[in-house]
C-alpha cells in the first residue's frame, strides 16, 4: 500500500516539475531575456546620451586627445561595447581616429547628437554586440531557473518523505491492522496522540476492532448453544423415535393377538351358520337371512385377517391379490348384507350392470368389497329418504343415491 500511494504521490510531483522546467526553458527564458536585452539597449542608450553631454565642451573646442582618452577608457570597462564613432556635421570622424563609419550585420547601432538638434555638433554611434548581451542574459536567466529547479526539487523531497513519514507509514500500519481485523485476530492498536484525521481513523479502527471481536465472541458462544440445541434435540428425537417404533411394535403385537382371538369365535359363528345352511325344511325368508349372516361374518373375518396383515402395511410389503371373481354374485352379496340396515331406515337398496360388461374380472376381490361396504354404508348412514342405486359400466364404477326429500348437496 505504502508503495502505491509513494509512487501516486511522487509521479505526478516530478510530472508537474519537469513541465515546470520545459516551459521555463522554451516559454519563460526566451521571454526574460528578450526583454532583459530590450532593457540592456535602453540602458546604453540612456548612458550614450549622458556620455554625449560631457563631451560637449569637448566636442566645441575640438579637444580630441581629451576625445579620445575618454572614449577609450570607457570602451575598456564596458565590454559590450564593439566600436563607438563621433563623427562631425562635415564627416570628420573625431573617434577614433582611422575608423570606417558602418557595423556589422550581427551588431546593435545607437546614435546620438552631441549638442541640439537644431544645431548638432557632432554624432556619436555605438555598435553593441547584441548576440553578446543575449548570450549573457541567457545564462542568467539558465541560473535562476536551474536554483528555481532546486529548490523546487528539494522541496519535493522534502514533502515526499515528510509525507511518507507523517502519512504514509501511518496509513500502512492502519491497512495491515485492518487486514489483520478482518481475518478475526485480536490486535492491539496504539493511541495516536496526533490530532489529525489519521488518528481519528486509527481511533475508529480500533473502536471496530473491539465491536468485532465482541461480534466474533457472541458468535461462537451462540454456535456452541445451537450444537449443543441440536445435540440436545437430536438425543430427543432419537428417542422419541424409540419410543414411537416401540409403541409401533406393542400396537403390531396388541392387534394381532386380538385378531387371533377374534378370529377363533368367528371361525365357529361360520362353522354354524355353515351348518345351519345344510339343514332341511328351513323356511325361505330363515335361509336368506343365513346366507346374509354367513356372508357378513365372511366380510368381518376379511376385516380381521387385514389386521393380521397390518405389520406387512406398515413394512411395505402389503400387496393386492389378483385373482379371478364373479362381479354380479360380489354385489350381490354385498347388498344384501345391507338390506336389514336400509329397511330400518325405509330405503331401497338396487344394483344394476351395463349390458357390455363381462361377469368376471381379475382383481382384488376383498378391496372391491370393502370398497363397496364403505361407500354404501356411508349412503345409508346420510341417507334419510329415498333409495340408493348402484349402477357399473365402463370405464368406470359408478355409484348414486336416489333421495326424493333431500336437496342435492346432501347426497350421499
Amino acid at each position: 500500500m505504502i508503495r502505491g500511494l509513494r509512487s501516486k504521490i511522487l509521479v505526478p510531483i516530478c510530472i508537474v516539475t519537469v513541465l515546470i522546467a520545459l516551459l521555463w526553458e522554451t516559454v519563460v527564458s526566451p521571454l526574460y531575456v528578450t526583454k532583459r536585452v530590450e532593457g540592456q539597449l535602453e540602458q546604453e542608450k540612456s548612458f550614450l546620451r549622458i556620455l554625449a553631454l560631457a563631451l560637449e565642451p569637448d566636442v566645441i573646442a575640438m579637444d580630441l586627445a581629451k576625445i579620445q582618452e575618454t572614449l577609450a577608457q570607457i570602451e575598456k570597462e564596458r565590454e559590450n561595447w564593439s566600436r563607438v564613432v563621433v563623427q562631425n556635421p562635415q564627416g570628420i570622424i573625431l573617434y577614433p581616429m582611422m575608423s570606417e563609419v558602418g557595423s556589422s550585420p550581427e551588431q546593435e547601432p545607437l546614435e546620438v547628437l552631441i549638442g541640439s538638434a537644431a544645431a548638432p555638433l557632432a554624432r556619436m554611434s555605438l555598435a553593441l554586440d547584441r548576440e553578446a548581451l543575449t548570450r549573457i542574459e541567457t545564462k542568467t536567466v539558465r541560473i535562476l531557473g536551474g536554483t528555481i529547479l532546486a529548490v523546487l526539487v528539494v522541496l519535493v523531497l522534502f514533502l515526499y518523505f515528510y509525507l511518507s513519514k507523517l502519512m504514509l507509514l501511518r496509513l500502512s500500519r492502519l491497512a495491515t491492522l485492518a487486514e489483520e481485523v478482518s481475518v478475526g485476530r485480536e490486535v492491539e492498536i496504539l493511541v495516536d496522540e496526533r490530532k489529525d484525521e489519521i488518528s481519528s481513523l486509527t481511533a475508529t479502527l480500533g473502536d471496530m476492532a473491539d465491536k468485532v471481536i465482541d461480534r466474533e465472541k457472541q458468535l461462537r458462544n451462540h454456535r456452541d448453544n445451537l450444537e449443543n440445541m441440536v445435540r440436545e434435540k437430536t438425543a430427543d428425537l432419537e428417542a422419541a423415535k424409540k419410543r414411537a417404533e416401540d409403541a409401533a411394535l406393542a400396537k403390531s403385537r396388541f392387534l394381532a393377538n386380538m385378531s387371533h382371538e377374534i378370529r377363533t369365535p368367528m371361525n365357529s359363528v361360520l362353522g354354524f351358520l355353515d351348518v345351519s345352511l345344510r339343514s332341511e325344511g328351513l323356511p325361505e325368508t330363515v335361509v336368506k337371512h343365513l346366507k346374509t349372516a354367513n356372508q357378513s361374518a365372511r366380510n368381518l373375518l376379511t376385516v380381521i385377517n387385514d389386521i393380521l396383515d397390518y405389520s406387512k402395511l406398515e413394512s411395505g410389503q402389503w400387496k393386492l391379490i389378483r385373482e379371478c371373481f364373479h362381479l354380479p354374485t360380489l354385489l350381490e352379496e354385498v347388498m344384501q348384507g345391507f338390506e336389514y340396515a336400509a329397511q330400518q331406515k325405509g330405503l331401497t337398496l338396487q344394483y344394476e350392470m351395463a349390458a357390455n360388461l363381462p361377469s368376471c374380472f381379475v382383481g382384488d376381490a376383498d378391496r372391491i368389497r370393502q370398497v363397496l361396504n364403505n361407500l354404501i354404508g356411508n349412503a345409508i348412514k346420510f341417507t334419510e329418504t329415498g333409495g340408493i342405486s348402484v349402477y357399473t359400466c365402463r370405464p368406470y364404477w359408478k355409484r348414486s343415491c336416489r333421495d326424493l326429500n333431500m336437496p342435492h348437496s346432501k347426497k350421499a
